[in-house]
């Protein structure tokens, strides 16, 4: 399984063991209770769901520069090795039909050999899933376009045509494609998107697309503007730039880079395969054909996939809550979807598993299938107008530029409070920024006399860097003996032997300045730190979730609830973070005949807007490798391409270059150079 979704299952997974251990164990009371032990009613596990929504959710869930095996050695394309997590069985076959990806075979080695016109569901799943995707298969078995008591079809994401859409590029001279899709070339690309001509992302009914062409074209979400297109289509609004033909030409050369992807998009009419463009949903749980789908089956006696909340939510043993950032507030807090409570209301449980009407006092399962990116307008292509988030912001408030924002601290101060009987501090309405999303009508206190006792946890998902979470945590003062925040993160700092090293931060308290740039950086403390690197090291991520985690683990929450006993109930909340793997690449350079290892950090300055630049793509143009047997020099080529602005715009290429490093035993040397802007 590849490194985002294991990392993700094995922590959940862990998490609601241990959930489901404690829900049928009750607090121990600090001395015997009067109480007899038949009339006492263990309170159930109740746990929230605290999750970004930031853009960087939206992003492919198979990036081109991850140890994906965790064999060490970087995974720069398909790798049939490796059982890849998403909407498809890997160990499946599939036919497109009905527009849509139907199972035709079980498959014990993920070939699709004799199988006529098949894909493989791994070689799929690889291709086209995005990382929120793989939240919503995890959590409740996948977003469903026909949801029935005798069809299940799933669908993937929606993607806006700027670089949120992406190509997967694999070549095999082996004869392997032949083996994996219904084409046996020699090479293959898969460009993942949501073509409309126009609209804004709010109101686009089109269904998603993998588009694929035969050739080397893993440059083609790479363009000025406009991703995934194809050339000589009917698809190019040209006469919004002076260059002719925004978006059909990336810039590479491959004798200056290193890179063989072509410059062009592939063509319509000489380069695609089939029918060119496959609408990217899937016929899941078919009846005959389950291989490795994690399907239930249902009083009604037909089966569902599912996912963690129907597996421990379904029959009412833990309680379930969600938490998200909001669009309207995207730089403060989190904004209640759903009071802790049973799953009932949105899933039909005691019949065939189908999904309720999401109801309109909040919920879970249909918040998390109609969030997506905001306020992208496809004609002409930005975020300009909808999102009110233009070129060259060096900062913006909320409500503006909606999809960039992840207040992690602030979203998981949210939830404690929650916990703790308080009121909302930030509390959104996002109605006018997606629709269907909605927020809790009402904060209802999840715990009383009855229940006092339930075991309270936080699922902690971040699928985006942290930012702009360390300036509205002043709600902490609310929660019972917590009187100051940094007092509690400085002793995770301590544990962590922070105080007085340094360390890659944006800002801190330094022997100079801070200059919002990845450089080591001496801390006085951990509250002292903010700006995350290599990810965001200008935009305000703080570490405050730690000292509140550590707070709540043992310290109570509330001391307004008594015991049986009639003593104070001690309150506490365990905290599982899980974090999808980085959207931003760390490049680690092995120091020859040492165990050390040079990290480098890709940055960029936008001296015009004093603020750094965002990069939308990377590729691993040449391995870590010696320049020649025994002599001690090793060299890595990468492919960089870089968005000019941190948040907004156009989101696209606006620079692209290659950077070089070589090292040998004593020192290492960085190049950059810039081929298209």
């Amino acid at each position: 399984m590849d490194k985002i979704t294991r990392g993700m299952l094995a922590s959940m997974c862990a998490g609601y063991t241990l959930l489901c251990s404690q829900a049928a164990t009750a607090v121990a009371p600090t001395s015997l209770s009067q109480v007899p032990l038949f009339l006492v009613t263990s309170a159930e596990a109740q746990v929230m769901l605290n999750l970004s929504n930031d853009h960087q959710l939206f992003y492919k869930a198979y990036d081109d520069w991850s140890d994906v095996s965790g064999d060490g050695v970087i995974d720069i394309t398909y790798d049939h090795a490796i059982d890849y997590y998403g909407y498809f069985d890997a160990y499946k076959c599939y036919d497109y039909d009905n527009n849509r990806f139907e199972p035709q075979a079980v498959t014990a080695d993920k070939y699709c050999n004799g199988v006529s016109g098949s894909w493989s569901g791994n070689f799929l799943n690889w291709a086209s899933m995005t990382r929120i995707d793989t939240v919503r298969k995890i959590l409740f078995g996948g977003a469903r376009v026909v949801d029935s008591a005798t069809q299940t079809v799933l669908e993937r994401s929606y993607l806006p045509g700027d670089a949120h859409s992406f190509a997967k590029y694999y070549s095999s001279s082996s004869g392997e494609i032949g083996r994996l899709t219904p084409w046996n070339v020699a090479e293959i690309t898969l460009c993942n998107t949501t073509y409309a001509a126009d609209g804004n992302s709010e109101s686009i009914a089109q269904p998603p697309l993998i588009r694929v062409a035969e050739g080397n074209f893993a440059l083609w979400a790479a363009n000025e503007r406009y991703q995934c297109h194809w050339k000589d289509h009917g698809e190019l609004e040209s006469n919004i730039f002076n260059s002719p033909n925004p978006g059909t030409n990336n810039g590479n050369h491959p004798a200056t880079t290193g890179l063989n992807a072509d410059a062009e998009n592939p063509d319509w009419d000489d380069d695609r395969l089939g029918g060119g463009d496959y609408i990217v949903r899937v016929e899941a749980c078919v009846p005959g054909l389950i291989g490795n789908e994690k399907c239930k089956v249902y009083p009604a006696g037909n089966r569902k996939p599912i996912g963690l909340l129907q597996e421990f939510g379904d029959d009412g043993g833990i309680l379930f809550g969600m938490m998200t950032g909001s669009f309207q507030k995207n730089k403060s807090g989190g904004t209640l979807r759903k009071n802790v409570s049973p799953l009932t209301d949105e899933i039909n449980t005691t019949t065939d598993g189908t999904f309720k009407t999401p109801p309109v006092t909040g919920n879970i399962i249909g918040n998390l299938t109609a969030l997506r990116v905001s306020g992208y307008d496809h004609n002409p292509g930005y975020y300009n107008s909808a999102d009110n988030c233009s070129w060259g912001l060096s900062s913006f408030p909320d409500g503006r530029c909606t999809n960039w924002g992840n207040p992690q601290s602030e979203i998981f101060l949210e939830s404690l409070r929650y916990f703790a009987g308080e009121s909302a501090d930030f509390n959104a309405n996002d109605a006018a920024y997606i629709n269907n999303l909605i927020s809790a009508s009402t904060w209802d206190d999840p715990l009383g006399p009855a229940n006092y006792c339930a075991p309270l946890n936080i699922i902690q998902v971040n699928a985006s860097v942290t930012s702009y979470d360390d300036d509205d945590l002043g709600g902490a003062t609310d929660l019972a003996s917590l009187t100051s925040l940094d007092t509690w993160t400085d002793r995770v700092g301590s544990g962590e032997s922070i105080a007085g090293n340094r360390f890659f931060v944006g800002e801190g308290t330094t022997a100079t300045t801070t200059d919002g740039l990845c450089t080591a950086k001496t801390l006085t403390n951990l509250s002292d730190a903010e700006g995350l690197c290599p990810e965001a090291p200008r935009l305000e991520g703080g570490f405050g979730i730690a000292g509140l985690a550590y707070y709540a683990r043992t310290e109570s929450i509330r001391d307004d609830i008594d015991d049986i006993n009639g003593n104070t109930a001690d309150i506490n909340v365990k905290t599982y973070g899980v974090t999808l793997s980085p959207a931003v690449p760390k490049i680690e350079v092995p120091v020859p005949n040492s165990d050390d290892v040079v990290t480098i950090l890709p940055a960029c300055r936008n001296q015009s807007i004093g603020g750094n630049c965002a990069i939308v793509d990377f590729k691993v143009v040449k391995r870590h490798q010696e320049t020649s047997p025994g002599s001690g020099v090793f060299t890595g080529r990468f492919y960089v391409n870089w968005e000019d602005s941190e948040q907004g715009g156009d989101y696209d290429q606006d620079m692209a270059g290659i950077l070089r490093y070589s090292i040998n035993a004593s020192s290492i040397t960085v190049t950059t150079s810039v081929f298209a802007d």
